[in-house]
């Protein structure tokens, strides 16, 4: 008995969906034209307004297929001056702050090139900049082929 009821209930959900379905189908097709009422909005319209832009023009130098050759026009050629540039060395921000060490081996110096600090020893290069000699009153660094004396700042 279990089982039969359990089938017909089945049965019954089945047609319905399928009911459902139908209908929704046939609505879908057979639709009535509704009442909307058209609402328009008056929006003033500003015209953006119109930018000319240059105009060009395309002139194609093609050779002639039936001559074989292509027209040249002779232009007046004149010869424009040259100039040298001149090379202006940027010179770098270098501030020598002091050192560390007895020896003259062994001595570390602080530096700062370009606002940042750097440690460094005699022949060592950091952003292009070498340390030449250093002593405790000044420096002798090399940089886009430069030498420079640098004092120390206290």
């Amino acid at each position: 008995m279990k089982k039969l009821f359990k089938t017909f209930l089945l049965i019954v959900v089945v047609i319905a969906v399928w009911g459902i379905l139908i209908q929704q189908f046939f609505n879908a097709i057979h639709t009535k034209p509704s009442n909307i009422q058209k609402v328009i909005i008056a929006q003033d319209f500003i015209p953006k307004p119109t930018v000319k832009s240059k105009k060009y023009a395309i002139v194609a130098s093609y050779r002639d297929p039936f001559l074989g050759n292509l027209k040249v026009e002779k232009s007046s050629k004149t010869k424009s001056k040259s100039r040298k540039k001149v090379a202006t060395v940027l010179k770098k921000n270098i501030i020598y702050t002091g050192y560390i060490g007895d020896t003259s081996s062994n001595q570390v110096y602080f530096i700062s090139i370009d606002g940042q600090q750097h440690v460094l020893s005699i022949s060592n290069t950091v952003n292009g900049v070498t340390l030449i000699s250093g002593s405790k009153d000044f420096i002798r660094v090399a940089y886009d082929k430069n030498s420079d004396k640098i004092m120390r700042s206290e």
